[in-house]
């Protein structure tokens, strides 16, 4: 008879003895620590997709709020381009931000998120869900840039289009926003530098103080022609006033208001090559010696006492010449105080004369090199800055008796000196900026389309107003700030 309790027993003292036997109560304690490393690769996957989607959103975000003029709130921007770059429920996830912290410069901005998934398989250890979190900075940052604001002041500045602000007024304005954006809360800079030329048909070329004829220095230099056409004879002298670097053929007269003639001599025609009116130094250029200015007054002047008070010059001595028309404002030389800038801007109140372009573009181009006779540029500074000149005008060339010119070239003709001179200034690494402002005219609109570096923003500006041109200015700031990612 078979024992059934005995077999039992014998069954299961076996099972005890056996190693394989332990398989399974070993699988019971291991299985959930085995789910829990699993289902954290898993879930430490999802949640390093999603942070690396929330950082790149950030960055995004940070970088177009950065192209923003600082005056503004980023706010808008931020959630603008942070929900096209991280779809709302991403991977199921529930995001929180992004906030929005800008200096109080204003130079940089701070932006953070953070975003909460459900986990799948981490749960079996206790953890329902799974935050992550990113943050990014943004620094807006002015790269090293030499920058000349030639500003048209002729009479058509003084005009009050569509309300009370007059022309002039709008530009200096919008002029003081780019200086302001420039700087931001720096009172000076190392790497900005900032001149100013107002124009019209002639450049006032003093520092604005008053001229002395006294003080007027005579340099003897190497024999050369006068290439003037009254004179034409051999000289060896320049001169230099007391309030001006711009070497001079002749000794201006008392009185001179610090105006000179462009660089031009009508019996040579219009060949460039013989003109020095598109060069910025001295030098004989083709076979003229241009060794200096011909100022608006010089030579002898008998001086006579009106019963009105005021004065009539008669020219006692060769060559003399008189201009009356000549802007009160100076040109500004580059300079990195923030407020000097703006108080040589807020002084443009006083706009006279015709247009005549050429004057307002070669000036800037001179006062932005470092050669002779504006030298504030560094030759050879490290790093090399961007150079650039922002050229505004309301009007076309106008031709008049009393201008740079002497009326000795048309419209025409100024239109032509203009697009060479733009063209030498171009090859020479320099930017151009031009804004057309107030004047819907489509032949200035061409003109100044050819001036410019390119012929669309950021180099060409058609401004009918003053809301239009102070945004033509924030556009010429943010395109030469520099914004980058710092954290």
């Amino acid at each position: 008879m078979f024992d059934y309790s005995t077999s039992a027993l014998r069954l299961v003292r076996r099972l005890l003895s056996s190693a394989r036997g332990n398989f399974l109560p070993l699988f019971a304690i291991m299985v959930i620590p085995m789910i829990g490393a699993i289902g954290l690769g898993v879930d430490a996957g999802r949640g390093y997709l999603v942070k690396s989607k929330l950082s790149y959103a950030l960055d995004a975000a940070g970088l177009a709020a950065g192209q923003l003029p600082s005056s503004t709130d980023p706010t808008g921007e931020v959630q603008r381009y942070f929900d096209a770059n991280f779809p709302q429920g991403f991977m199921n996830s529930t995001v929180t931000g992004p906030t929005v912290v800008t200096s109080s410069s204003g130079t940089i901005i701070t932006l953070a998120a953070s975003a909460v998934l459900d986990t799948t398989f981490m749960r079996v250890l206790g953890h329902d869900r799974l935050t992550v979190s990113a943050s990014a900075e943004v620094t807006r940052s002015p790269r090293p840039l030499d920058l000349v604001l030639a500003i048209d002041m002729s009479s058509s500045m003084y005009a009050r289009d569509g309300g009370t602000q007059r022309r002039i007024d709008a530009a200096t304005a919008a002029a003081a926003t780019l200086v302001n954006a420039l700087f931001g809360s720096n009172a000076s800079s190392t790497t900005i530098k900032v001149g100013i030329v107002p124009w019209s048909d002639k450049v006032n070329v003093t520092d604005g103080t008053a001229y002395d004829s006294a003080l007027t220095t005579e340099t003897t230099v190497s024999s050369f022609t006068n290439p003037l056409p009254s004179d034409g004879a051999s000289q060896t002298s320049i001169f230099t006033a007391n309030n001006s670097p711009v070497p001079l053929l002749y000794a201006p007269a008392d009185g001179w208001p610090g105006c000179v003639f462009a660089r031009y001599n009508k019996d040579r025609g219009f060949v460039s090559r013989h003109q020095a009116d598109t060069e910025y130094g001295t030098g004989t250029f083709g076979r003229l010696d241009w060794m200096g200015w011909e100022p608006t007054m010089h030579g002898t002047w008998n001086t006579v006492d009106l019963a009105t008070g005021g004065t009539s010059r008669t020219c006692t001595s060769s060559p003399c010449s008189f201009e009356d028309y000549c802007l009160s404002a100076p040109i500004s030389p580059l300079q990195s105080n923030k407020q000097a800038i703006l108080k040589d801007i807020g002084a443009l109140t006083t706009p006279s004369g015709s247009t005549v372009i050429p004057q307002g573009l070669a000036w800037a181009w001179r006062v932005l090199m470092p050669t002779a006779p504006f030298t504030e540029a560094e030759a050879n500074p490290d790093p090399a800055p961007a150079r650039m000149i922002v050229l505004l005008t309301d009007g076309e060339n106008q031709a008049m008796s009393y201008d740079a010119y002497r009326k000795e070239l048309w419209n025409s003709r100024l239109d032509k000196k203009l697009r060479i001179l733009a063209t030498a200034i171009k090859a020479n690494g320099i930017e151009i900026v031009a804004i057309q402002f107030a004047n819907s005219g489509s032949e200035l609109e061409t003109l100044m389309k050819d001036v410019a570096s390119s012929r669309d923003a950021p180099h060409y500006f058609n401004a009918p107003d003053a809301g239009t041109l102070d945004a033509a200015f924030e556009a010429i700031g943010q395109y030469v700030e520099k914004v980058y990612l710092s954290k």
